[in-house]
């Protein structure tokens, strides 16, 4: 009976302690979150949960259909799509991006140097984001489709847009290089850069969203916040944009190929799936190659790591790089997650939504987790790395959740047990019959 109790003591302990619905929840409080959406991978074991509302106008709850403008997540979809050329023997992405566009882009400063896809997709290709690329993005997409790409290099103020290192011998994280691929899908498909990406990415993981605001279910849009006020995708009644002039392979910039994908967190998780899979995704019946395994190695090996001169690390954040994901090297104070434990995705952070997707294949787990602004009070430094400090605190929680971190407890016989890992006993009862069980807070 002793022995029974305090079995039962110490299964409530550990389950209490590592609650992530619920540390989740008072996370996003104390950080005076809108809304957001948390989701872990462990091993089979699926986990979804929410907090907050979508719109503060209209008070509506996030959930499973909650749509997330995603900033810089996106990229890893592009990159998919570019990597789908690369499968399909439509670009080599070894060769200059010249070969792929129906304008010249080279490095005034490093001529004789070309600039590859690869070069890209890992941030190394010496382009850089300037005023005038900023100010044209901001044209394209108030609707101004008579402002092009081109004019970006035609201009005798491109210099600007470069660095002076030789392309492919310095990293510097920049969105152009994401609106260049953009570019180059729609020239070598002749397709629009939203049609392309849903054609060949979304549809067949049967995916709700995307590029194309016109395609968006704007009823579960959230928008994104400042200090409680709206910054992006305050839609209360639906958008629509005519294409009736986009000029293939010049408007691209229109649906934002670096930042602009509108998706849920659970259908995110597909995207995970694919590098979990080796490129395989469950249509419901049976696995089914969107990608070839080694695409997918391929884009998880390492293209860039950081020696201290070749690159902006982005205040260490950024320490290594693949084909458009991010390697962790989980260093202090730099891009630390979790102990031991390398990690491969993309963190995303605009108009006020910060979020990360991450999975480590080996060990079959992963993470994503979306927040979309706070009401009145901005996110914190982190202490232990160059993340914010609420990312530090949802990591704290999700390294608990796949068991690496180690709980002691003081039992009633003050008795000091440690190394109980919380895998083995935490969310035994979170399936159902459903795929997720879902948890609001208020």
């Amino acid at each position: 009976m002793i022995r029974f109790l305090f079995s039962l003591f110490l299964i409530f302990s550990i389950t209490s302690s590592q609650d992530l619905h619920q540390t989740f929840s008072k996370i996003c409080f104390k950080h005076k979150i809108v809304g957001g959406t948390l989701f872990t991978y462990n091993n089979g074991k699926e986990i979804i949960n929410h907090y907050g509302v979508s719109n503060i106008k209209t008070n509506q709850r996030v959930d499973n259909n909650t749509l997330y403008k995603v900033a810089s997540i996106s990229k890893l979809i592009t990159a998919l799509g570019v990597m789908k050329l690369y499968e399909d023997g439509m670009i080599d992405i070894n060769n200059n991006i010249n070969d792929y566009l129906d304008f010249d882009i080279t490095n005034p400063m490093q001529l004789e140097h070309p600039i590859t896809v690869k070069m890209l997709l890992n941030h190394t290709s010496s382009l850089t984001d300037s005023d005038s690329y900023f100010e044209l993005l901001k044209t394209i997409q108030n609707i101004n489709q008579n402002a092009t790409i081109s004019s970006l290099f035609n201009d005798d103020s491109s210099y600007r847009l470069f660095l002076n290192y030789a392309p492919g011998t310095y990293f510097s994280y920049s969105n152009i290089n994401y609106g260049l691929l953009g570019v180059i899908i729609e020239q070598v498909t002749k397709k629009r850069f939203d049609q392309y990406i849903y054609e060949t990415i979304l549809s067949p993981l049967k995916i709700k969203g995307g590029f194309n605001i016109n395609n968006i279910d704007y009823n579960h849009l959230s928008t994104l916040y400042r200090g409680g006020n709206a910054q992006i995708d305050d839609c209360l009644e639906k958008k629509t944009i005519s294409f009736d002039s986009y000029i293939i392979g010049q408007n691209t910039l229109l649906f934002s190929p670096h930042s602009g994908c509108r998706i849920s967190v659970s259908d995110l998780f597909k995207i995970m799936e694919l590098f979990l899979n080796k490129g395989k995704y469950f249509d419901g019946v049976k696995h089914v190659a969107l990608l070839q395994d080694r695409t997918i190695d391929l884009m998880m090996q390492s293209n860039w790591k950081y020696n201290g001169l070749n690159g902006d690390n982005f205040f260490g954040i950024f320490n290594q790089w693949g084909l458009g994901l991010q390697i962790t090297e989980n260093k202090i104070c730099d891009d630390f997650m979790f102990n031991n434990q390398r990690m491969y995705g993309h963190i995303g952070q605009a108009y006020g939504l910060v979020g990360s997707l991450f999975f480590n294949v080996e060990r079959q787990n992963g993470f994503i987790f979306i927040l979309n602004g706070h009401y009145n009070q901005q996110y914190m430094e982190g202490e232990n790395s160059s993340f914010f400090k609420i990312n530090e605190e949802i990591f704290n929680e999700i390294e608990a959740f796949f068991g690496e971190k180690i709980d002691k407890i003081h039992t009633p016989l003050g008795l000091r047990i440690s190394n109980l890992k919380a895998k083995r006993l935490v969310f035994l009862t979170t399936k159902s019959g459903n795929r997720y069980k879902t948890i609001n807070f208020k």
